[in-house]
């Protein structure tokens, strides 16, 4: 007969590589009336915007806009002029295993963003959008944790506890954000700005997530005497996220990224201020330790058990382990600047070797810089930082990001610091035999002996004994007077059980 078997569930989410694609968009624009003329093109940068993901099962499309803001001077106009557009894009990423997923996070950065003059009142703009996605496949897997009751039969079980990644969610809020007001060389006019999103802390109450963090702003803007100006601030958020469907006992990992943001220029009297208004993306990770009992091996004292095993693995998942460099820059100007200002920055993939001692993680920082000249022109320039961090051994995915730059000027010497963060999250899995199915076939015991003297041979447990001769643990230590933890010394007294 066919012994029942009581089994459960555990729910466990993967992360899958991550598949990148990248689409090339170009346009031509015409300079609306109100701005002047272009005469020269100092930089050009954009902020890539996602928008939405279409999923079927041949391809996962992206599709968003780049914001492009080119900064150029002018023979109509002094001092330096911004002009903002958005190119769109739509980006297909050929995989068909996409739509299997439950969750696709989706990041992305600006490999270019490039504007030529055509003529005074018309450029081509050209961006190449590189596109992320990382899956999140959500899976079962069975374990037998107990029988139906049935008196012969000897269970042992094994409590397991698996650290596992038990959910992830994609979560969008919008915030709201005013920075302080600026007495000295107020803002005329708003030419670029930064906006990076950082989380401090979250707090689960009922269903839901206290979020708290900081929106630093960086702005690069023009006063009524047409100088420039670096305005920088962090700005403290707060934000409440609905997160019913995940579950209460789990420490949560939070990724966050800006979508769509506006700053706008808030006047009063004497003086002006930034306020920015934008979407912020958040990436939920859950993780918690799922403890379970499971029946690793069972016998019965009257039949003989026919047990047929599966293999199952199961992924074992932690918090990923960050490692923090920086990214030096020194700039030495023939006298102190007069304004200098990082436009944009971002850093490549990260790549990962093996070194005598573990491994090595490296990735190259680009840093686009604004500044005037010796005759006061706008200038800007591009840089790169090599950045490396030695580490153990690596099972798994490395990401990378920046964090927001530090500046220390001292005399005609500019050090710029962009904090790196590289993110080793763990890959490893549990492979566990389970017991599957279990057959009983009633036998003749007549003929067996009723009492057995045998040694424990080394690496043997009493378990073993019993399930050998289908008697029971109590059973082997009541009759040779053993506690339960004494080690058996010399004969073994089995007794037979009717």
């Amino acid at each position: 007969m066919e012994l029942g078997l009581q089994f459960e569930n555990i729910l466990c989410w993967e992360e899958s590589a991550a598949v990148t694609a990248t689409r090339e968009e170009s346009m031509e624009t015409v300079i609306p009336e109100y701005c002047p003329a272009v005469a020269r093109i100092v930089e050009t940068t954009g902020k890539l915007c996602i928008r939405e993901k279409l999923v079927g099962e041949e391809r996962c499309t992206v599709s968003g806009s780049v914001k492009v803001t080119v900064l150029y001077t002018s023979e109509e106009a002094a001092g330096l002029r911004s002009l903002t557009l958005n190119v769109p894009f739509s980006c297909p990423l050929e995989d068909r295993t996409l739509h299997k997923c439950r969750t696709l996070w989706v990041t992305g950065r600006l490999l270019l963003a490039e504007a030529t003059v055509v003529t005074s009142r018309k450029l081509y703009v050209k961006v190449l959008p590189e596109i992320t996605v990382t899956p999140y496949r959500e899976g079962t897997r069975r374990l037998c944790c107990d029988t139906e009751e049935e008196p012969s039969v000897r269970r042992r079980c094994t409590t397991k506890s698996l650290p596992i990644l038990c959910a992830v969610a994609e979560k969008e809020c919008s915030v709201t954000c005013q920075s302080m007001p600026i007495a000295d060389h107020p803002p005329e006019d708003l030419l670029l700005y930064n906006a990076v999103p950082t989380v401090h802390s979250s707090q689960r109450v009922g269903n839901k997530l206290m979020v708290k963090g900081e929106l630093w702003l960086c702005t690069v803007y023009r006063s009524e005497d047409r100088s420039l100006h670096r305005w920088e601030e962090a700005l403290d958020f707060s934000q409440i996220v609905d997160v019913a469907e995940l579950p209460e006992e789990a420490d949560y990992v939070l990724t966050a990224q800006m979508g769509d943001s506006d700053v706008r220029i808030l006047r009063s009297e004497g003086s002006a201020a930034f306020g920015i208004t934008g979407r912020l993306c958040l990436c939920i990770s859950a993780y918690c330790r799922q403890n379970t009992d499971c029946v690793t091996d069972l016998y019965s004292t009257h039949c003989a058990a026919a047990l047929e095993r599966r293999n199952i693995s199961i992924p074992v998942r932690v918090p990923p382990r960050s490692i923090h460099e920086d990214a030096a820059l020194q700039l030495d100007f023939d006298s102190p600047p007069a304004f200098v200002c990082l436009t944009d920055w971002d850093c490549g993939s990260a790549s990962v070797s093996a070194e005598e001692h573990g491994h090595m993680l490296r990735t190259t920082v680009h840093m686009h810089i604004l500044y005037l000249d010796d005759t006061d022109a706008p200038v800007s320039t591009t840089r790169s930082v090599e950045v490396s961090a030695a580490t153990g051994e690596v099972n798994g995915f490395v990401t990378v990001g920046c964090g927001r730059p530090t500046w220390q000027c001292s005399g005609s010497t500019v050090r710029i610091s962009i904090p790196v963060i590289f993110k080793i999250t763990s890959k490893e899995e549990e492979n566990i035999s389970v017991i599957s199915s279990v057959e009983l076939t009633e036998e003749d015991r007549a003929k067996s002996p009723s009492l057995i003297l045998r040694r424990m041979a080394e690496g043997e447990t009493l378990w073993d004994i019993a399930k050998q001769y289908r008697t029971d643990e109590d059973a082997i230590r009541n009759a040779n007077h053993l506690e339960e933890g004494d080690a058996p010394l010399g004969l073994l007294l089995i007794p037979k059980l009717r």
